[in-house]
């Protein structure tokens, strides 16, 4: 490849909708030099996601191909969408144990730099899952391992899950975090504005949650802690920010508990640094497990006390002073008492300082973006030379 050449990088996520994954990839998207990159996405689930219509009018293109048809018609999709909108120097895939099969595909296409991204702790399985999922699973390691040039994981957990407990030896594995943007948590915000514009009392003591409705998440245990605060403190409320599978029963299961009108459920929403720094007053993560936990780090950005399970990776911890952690061992009765002794007075003065902090840390979209993009320039480079070196007979893909 050229250096005077721009750089084209497919890609392949579930669907652009508004999770921590893709919301980092937006933000990559629009601040990225597009002399030197260029980034399509290819969505393996149907059906439009939410960043379509802002991809396309900032000149990439979402590129559907998914996996719920024959294998054989994935396959030939894929080779049509490569021919058609390629050459692409870089497949970085964001699909989990998925991108085994799409690596391989990638390979047969001619995709020189294959990047698998670990973005979650997948050692967690769940039991329920259907038997074919368990199977191809099984089989997605030697997969990934075979077709992948580089991987990146995004915490130490992630890199497990995903390359073995020896990753550290094998030089195609690396850490490279995914981060948020810090924008949005500088300026004045009117907390008494935002608290009646969301129908909570000026003097509520408000616990937060972002994330899916999903068993990961461990929603069904946060509505228990709910309950025990509520029973404490009369001026609690909780809001709830996020959709999912599992709402339904969650917003039944809050009515059960008599929560239904200090528990709030806020579906998904676009200003998340606004709803934690004008309605928050401690953020609350209960997590079964994470890859990284994006969210513990907008909400030391807007400056929360956290209360987080032991199972959150230790890389989210910028603001020492602001985490506490418990075991999910601990009872119900040790996290209310946690969160309620994490309330502290908000103060503009003291959220200032945190996201300044939060500035010089890995995690600001500016350094993980020089980051990551030096390292697709490293693979490239690296590819290219290694394919200099090959006898012209030796210049072939893995099949």
């Amino acid at each position: 490849m050229s250096v005077s050449q721009p750089i084209h990088i497919l890609h392949v996520v579930g669907k652009m909708d508004r999770g921590g994954v893709e919301t980092w990839l937006m933000h990559l998207l629009k601040r990225m030099d597009r002399s030197r990159y260029q980034m399509d996405f290819l969505t393996l689930y149907s059906g439009s996601g939410a960043y379509d219509a802002e991809i396309q009018k900032l000149g990439s293109r979402v590129l559907p191909c998914p996996v719920h048809i024959p294998s054989w018609k994935v396959a030939r999709e894929f080779q049509h969408l490569v021919s058609a909108t390629g050459p692409y120097d870089i497949i970085h895939c964001h699909v989990g144990t998925w991108s085994g099969l799409v690596l391989r595909l990638a390979a047969r296409a001619g995709i020189s730099v294959r990047i698998v991204h670990s973005h979650n702790d997948t050692r967690h399985r769940d039991p329920n899952e259907r038997w074919w999922h368990h199977v191809y699973n099984t089989l997605a390691g030697p997969l990934i391992d075979r077709y992948a040039t580089h991987g990146f994981a995004v915490s130490e957990q992630a890199a497990l899950a995903m390359f073995g407990y020896q990753w550290t030896t094998d030089p195609r594995w690396s850490i490279i975090y995914s981060a948020i943007d810090l924008g949005p948590f500088y300026g004045a915000v009117d907390r008494t504005a935002m608290r009646d514009l969301w129908h909570l009392p000026a003097d509520a003591i408000v616990i937060g949650h972002v994330g899916r409705f999903d068993p990961q998440k461990n929603h069904r245990f946060l509505l228990e802690i709910a309950q025990r605060v509520l029973q404490r403190e009369p001026r609690a409320y909780f809001v709830l920010v996020g959709d999912g599978r599992l709402r339904p029963a969650m917003e039944r299961n809050a009515y059960t508990l008599g929560l239904r009108e200090r528990v709030r459920f806020l579906g998904v929403q676009t200003g998340v640094a606004q709803l934690m720094r004008g309605l928050m007053d401690v953020f609350l993560l209960p997590s079964l497990f994470e890859g990284l936990g994006l969210v513990a780090l907008e909400a030391q950005a807007a400056g929360l006390p956290l209360v987080l399970a032991d199972t959150i990776p230790a890389e989210v911890e910028c603001i020492h002073e602001l985490v506490n952690r418990l075991s999910l061992s601990q009872s119900v009765d040790e996290w209310a008492s946690a969160c309620l002794r994490a309330v502290r007075p908000y103060s503009s003065v003291h959220a200032d300082r945190c996201v300044a902090q939060m500035e010089t840390t890995p995690f600001s979209i500016s350094i993980n973006m020089r980051a990551l993009m030096e390292a697709y320039e490293k693979a490239c480079e690296r590819v290219d030379m290694e394919y200099s070196q090959r006898k012209p007979n030796e210049r072939t893909l893995p099949d």
